[in-house]
């Protein structure tokens, strides 16, 4: 069985994608707001291009003009000096790329983990190692990869080279929240300052000190938020950010005045915020998901239509644009399973084990969706792989799989002992909506079996759905339903 991940706590932490694409919002606009470092790391740079025909100390120059935020037109004007310089690869196609903001030139985050792509960005490095876009943008192609000591690395670098870049402070902290250290995440936005007069550090603080239990800036967040002279798109993830603390205490009314305002020129994250708020009961006005990647949240609103199989393809396309995330992986692994869809959920569960091997969720959904798509094989290297976890519930969930690959292997007598064990185990756990679930699969496989024991199944599986009508089981019981229809079991519903 699969279970939905925990979803009580979303905050607006920083996403991270490649340089390129994150260029394209609005996220790396200019807030004319100039801090002495990022002036003296331009101003030596454009020294240096004026004493040096070097096409890399050029593009050095282009890189800090963009990571300081600078304007359109300044960025333009030192990218076409570049070409000018006739620059070869990768230099050339950076400069193009710079001039045109064409996302078409620029590698998803797919390629920019593969082989190649990350061979290019070393080599860019040995000649100028001190370009920290390419570091970042490095460091998250060995995230996907699963190498986290050298993307700590990279990360690392970048911090000493432009230590005021809101690129690559937000991108070091979502690494370092990826590796399981929000308190260092939260230390990196704030221990410069610079957050204090950028709303989009701001709101990253806020978010990973709520994560950490690090102390909340909550009254220098909303004077900034209040005071700033910001376009709204500037704001969006500082007033979602407080949005979710007032939610959090109760202040309603506050929250939602707040959450409509980040949905004046919103980013995707914001609006896949509000409509978290808005399914935990805040009421807001349905927010537009007329954004571009605005996945999660399509997902989320078709989760509670109950639109399995498009939830299911939205889900994939928000992990394909974060394939590092572990809620992301287990999110659409969840929901492909809900939907029926083996291929995506064994898909989705393998992305994410690449950045996460040993969670013990992820390792069952994978051996779940495995031993629907007939490969038992591959099943069994899972369960044994999510062994070794601690986690007590994670191996309730997996004694659940283990009856559904028993049943399927013809062992009915484990496969029911297995199972069983798995839903009084879940139901004095508290989880009896994971036991609900159980019990459903559970009378499924001893209805497929023809088993003597599918009558008892089923009265314990309408018994839990009776208390836990959830719209994942509300789905789980309709298909258990037909299944007992076709099999001329209807009297069992009585």
């Amino acid at each position: 069985m699969t279970v939905e991940p925990g979803d009580t706590d979303r905050q607006v932490v920083p996403r991270w994608r490649v340089f390129r694409r994150t260029a394209e919002g609005s996220e790396l606009g200019s807030l004319h707001v100039a801090g002495s470092q990022r002036s003296n790391e331009v101003a030596k740079l454009r020294h240096e291009v004026a004493e040096s025909d070097s096409s890399w100390v050029r593009a050095d120059y282009v890189s800090a003009l963009i990571a300081s935020g600078a304007d359109a037109d300044q960025i333009v004007e030192a990218a076409s000096q570049l070409l000018d310089s006739d620059p070869e690869e990768p230099l050339r196609g950076f400069a193009l790329r710079a001039i045109s903001q064409d996302s078409r030139s620029a590698p998803d985050v797919g390629a920019l983990a593969s082989v190649d792509q990350v061979a290019r960005l070393r080599s860019l490095l040995r000649v100028r190692p001190r370009n920290a876009v390419a570091r970042v943008d490095l460091a998250l192609a060995y995230t996907i990869r699963g190498e986290r000591d050298r993307a700590r690395r990279q990360v690392l670098g970048a911090l000493q080279i432009a230590p005021w870049s809101r690129f690559v402070l937000r991108s070091a902290a979502r690494l370092f929240l990826h590796q399981g250290d929000p308190s260092r995440a939260h230390a990196i936005l704030t221990t410069s300052h610079v957050h204090r007069s950028d709303p989009w550090l701001m709101a990253s603080a806020l978010a990973i000190a709520e994560i950490a239990g690090e102390r909340k800036e909550v009254r220098p967040a909303r004077e900034l938020l209040a005071v700033g002279d910001f376009a709204e798109s500037h704001v969006t993830e500082l007033a979602s950010e407080l949005a979710t603390l007032e939610f959090a205490a109760g202040r309603d009314r506050n929250a939602r005045d707040l959450f409509r305002r980040s949905l004046i020129d919103p980013t995707e994250n914001t609006v896949a915020q509000a409509e978290w708020a808005d399914s935990r009961g805040l009421r807001l006005d349905t927010p537009s998901f007329d954004v571009e990647a605005a996945n999660e949240a399509r997902f989320r609103a078709h989760v509670r239509a109950s639109k399995w199989q498009e939830a299911s393809m939205e889900a994939a396309t928000w992990q394909a644009d974060q394939p590092f995330s572990l809620q992301a992986a287990l999110f659409t692994s969840f929901a492909a399973s809900i939907a029926e869809d083996w291929r995506t959920a064994l898909h989705g569960a393998q992305v994410g084990l690449v950045a996460h091997p040993h969670d013990p969720l992820l390792l069952n959904n994978a051996a779940f969706a495995a031993t629907h798509s007939g490969d038992i094989a591959l099943a069994l290297h899972y369960v044994s792989a999510a062994r070794a976890s601690t986690n007590a519930h994670a191996k309730l969930v997996l004694a659940a799989t283990g009856g559904l690959i028993a049943f399927r292997t013809g062992d009915a007598v484990l496969g029911r002992h297995l199972y069983e064990s798995a839903v009084n185990g879940l139901v004095k756990e508290g989880v009896d909506v994971a036991a609900t679930a159980a019990a459903i699969h559970w009378a499924t496989e001893e209805l497929l079996a023809g088993s003597a024991g599918a009558a008892r199944a089923v009265e314990r599986a309408q018994e839990l759905f009776s208390v836990n009508p959830t719209r994942e089981n509300q789905t789980l019981m309709s298909r258990l339903v037909v299944r007992m229809s076709e099999l001329n079991g209807t009297s069992w519903l009585n």
